[in-house]
């Protein structure tokens, strides 16, 4: 949690780089961080964080964001978006910012005219903290928690109202203020100041070491030296704030990050504590430290999700071999009542015989002894249906019968067919059982093989919601470039804009001007640099820029482009004649390029430690490309094709003895990246075929 010390500092910065900025888009993402994507005046593209109740900073990490924005971020974005920030305040040194947010009029506009739209963005970072949109009137428009308290309320269409401070301005602080708070106070020096000036422990205890007064010792037993002495240090911490005299630092304790501050703190150090500075500014400072927490909880995550993995696979194979187990026991009792079934109709005749004796017997009213008699003198004389009697149950009207080796417990009141007919649909029922059971085992099986995947490798997915600090990019990585064999950079625009801002802002006289022969293609130019450009980079840039034209979208597999120097391109039509937005005229003559090959090759280079998604035309040596992919104009959707061109890489890196590390950075690869960089259309790899061996 951030101190109002390292929230002053943090607005400090924040002054020198966002005022006038543009608000470009707004995230709500998971601990409800708000994220604001801003394009500063000097064209600057940044991230500001804001996770209320924690901390405030630029980022220059990237985090997953969610596929539909939540109703508060709906509602920030239905007001704020494309307006600018025009004012970035700490509310009385509090741990409370305040953006005014609104339209900035053009220099010369009337001063007093009304200026519609403005907002004020209020983010608080005491307790669980807040965000709060309100008007410019601050009547609360929408907040990420509405809140009724005992001396405020956070409600729609109500005024919103600050917290009370909970002391005295430490900015502002006198000697006079000082002495009153110390006198009479029978508590110790460091519980005094923090009870009645904002500031936090840490600078308290800072005060009170530079001071070289014990932070125990009675606030009433000062002397009046000590007292000035601590108003001394106070006046010189006051000026460090107020001057901006920051030399942002991490802290460390047994080698491992602790904290961080805007300057060094003297108290820290005598006790140990080691300071690094890493940073120009407490903005990456804070960055760093707070992203470093979010990797490290995302790691345990993982490693927690990797447990949680293995327990249900392990608990997905014990339900597999219940499924098994039931499975075998349907299959025997099919088999065996089909069997009694059988059998019954084996013997049918000796057990109907058998069942008419007893049925009739009853019906005379003949004694149950008397009828087990008549049986035994039945079997002395070799009868067949008195031979298969085991022993007879009047209580529970059964009869145990021995057909060939099986004895089985029947019910003599029934008839013989109605006594198969059970058997056979206890068979049929365990058989219909049996169906089901093999779908359980397949979709058990099927879970089991995506478990097994999901704890031998980790998704993509789950890889990806790591924090990947943001690779900042080269000017010319706004159009498609390469370097071509012999070293000149060639661009080509993504769209019309792009098109006419290439040309407009970045061609000289002396570039190389290439486009197709039709309309609905890129400009292209090659940066000469006043020097001679060979046919290869000619060749090589013309393939490029009329790749990225129509003809790829109607699936043709050659296209005409020319080039021209840059001096023979203008956007001023003739006089009295229209130029379309987006439209140029060639003067003179076009050097012809026929039946240049729609194709690119994307692959991999290296670029501060991380793999970056490179496209080149096919026509360039590979040279210090990793894993090369070729594409040309197919059926396959960009999505897909992106999926297929990644999946190539890994395969690629894994087959050719690549470290582990490079294919999951290759993995973190967000796939949004590549497809930036193949032309809009469907596609597919090209698949080369190898040669035969001619026999000699």
């Amino acid at each position: 949690m951030m101190s109002n010390f390292d929230i002053h500092a943090i607005v400090s910065e924040l002054n020198d780089e966002l005022l006038g900025a543009w608000i470009q888009q707004i995230y709500v993402l998971e601990e409800n961080i708000i994220l604001l994507k801003l394009r500063t005046v000097t064209k600057k593209a940044c991230q500001l964080l804001i996770q209320p109740g924690i901390r405030i900073h630029l980022t220059n990490y990237e985090r997953p964001k969610p596929r539909f924005p939540p109703n508060f971020c709906v509602s920030l974005r239905k007001r704020l978006k494309n307006l600018r920030i025009k004012k970035i305040s700490q509310y009385n040194l509090d741990r409370i910012v305040v953006f005014e947010i609104g339209r900035i009029l053009p220099p010369g506009a009337d001063s007093e005219q009304p200026v519609p739209d403005n907002y004020k963005l209020i983010c608080e970072f005491f307790r669980d903290g807040n965000v709060v949109l309100t008007n410019s009137s601050r009547n609360v428009i929408t907040a990420l928690f509405y809140k009724t308290m005992r001396d405020r309320r956070i409600i729609p269409n109500r005024e919103f109202n600050f917290i009370p401070s909970k002391g005295e301005n430490f900015l502002s602080l006198e000697l006079e203020d000082l002495k009153r708070y110390l006198e009479g106070s029978e508590r110790p020096i460091i519980s005094t100041l923090l009870s009645n000036i904002n500031l936090s422990p840490r600078y308290a205890e800072e005060l009170c070491f530079l001071s070289k007064i014990e932070k125990d010792k009675k606030a009433s037993e000062l002397t009046d030296q000590e007292i000035s002495i601590l108003f001394e240090k106070i006046e010189e911490l006051q000026a460090k704030l107020l001057n901006k005299q920051y030399e942002p630092v991490t802290v460390l304790k047994n080698g491992e990050v602790h904290s961080v501050s805007p300057f060094k703190l003297h108290h820290e150090e005598a006790i140990g504590l080691q300071f690094v500075r890493k940073f120009d500014t407490y903005n990456e400072t804070v960055d760093e430290f707070y992203s470093k927490k979010e990797i490290n909880v995302l790691e345990k995550t993982i490693q927690q999700e990797a447990k949680t993995k293995g327990t249900k696979l392990s608990k997905l194979e014990k339900v597999l071999k219940e499924q098994q187990k039931k499975m075998d026991e349907f299959n025997k009792t099919a088999e065996l009542n089909k069997k009694h079934g059988d059998l019954i109709y084996a013997h049918f005749t000796p057990l109907q015989e058998l069942l008419e004796t007893i049925t009739e017997a009853r019906k005379k009213k003949m004694s149950w002894d008397q009828i087990i008699e008549n049986i035994e003198k039945a079997k002395q004389q070799g009868i067949p249906a008195a031979l298969i009697v085991e022993k007879i149950s009047p209580k529970t009207a059964s009869v145990a019968i021995r057909l060939d080796d099986t004895v089985l417990s029947i019910d003599f009141r029934k008839k013989p067919t109605d006594i198969a007919n059970d058997f056979y649909l206890k068979s049929k029922k365990a058989a219909n059982k049996i169906k089901g059971a093999l779908i359980a085992i397949q979709n058990t099986t099927e879970k089991i093989k995506l478990a097994q995947q999901e704890v031998q490798e980790p998704e993509p997915i789950q890889i990806e919601k790591g924090l990947k600090k943001k690779r900042k990019r080269k000017w010319y990585e706004a159009y498609h470039w390469f370097y071509s064999s012999d070293g000149f950079l060639v661009l080509a625009g993504r769209d019309l804009k792009s098109n006419e801002i290439l040309v407009r802002k970045h061609m000289d006289s002396s570039d190389i001007f290439i486009h197709a022969t039709f309309r609905g293609a890129a400009v292209g130019i090659i940066k000469t640099n006043n020097e001679p450009v060979s046919n290869e980079t000619i060749q090589e840039a013309v393939q490029f820029t009329v790749s990225f034209s129509s003809a790829w979208k109607s699936n043709f597999s050659v296209a005409d482009g020319y080039w021209v120097k840059g001096e023979q391109v203008s956007f001023s039509p003739p006089s009295g004649e229209y130029l379309a937005k987006g439209s140029f005229i060639v003067k003179g003559t076009k050097n012809a390029m026929k039946n240049n090959p729609l194709k690119l090759r994307l692959g991999i280079r290296i670029q501060e430690d991380e793999p970056t998604p490179i496209v080149e035309p096919t026509l360039k040596p590979e040279m210090d490309l990793l894993f090369p992919v070729e594409i040309i104009p197919g059926d396959k959707k960009s999505g897909a094709l992106c999926k297929l061109i990644k999946n190539k890489w890994m395969d690629i890196a894994r087959t050719s003895d690549q470290s582990e590390d490079l294919v999951t950075l290759i993995k973190k690869i967000p796939l949004d990246e590549i497809q930036r960089l193949i032309p809009a259309g469907k596609g597919d790899i090209l698949v080369h075929k190898k040669k035969k061996m001619k026999p000699s």
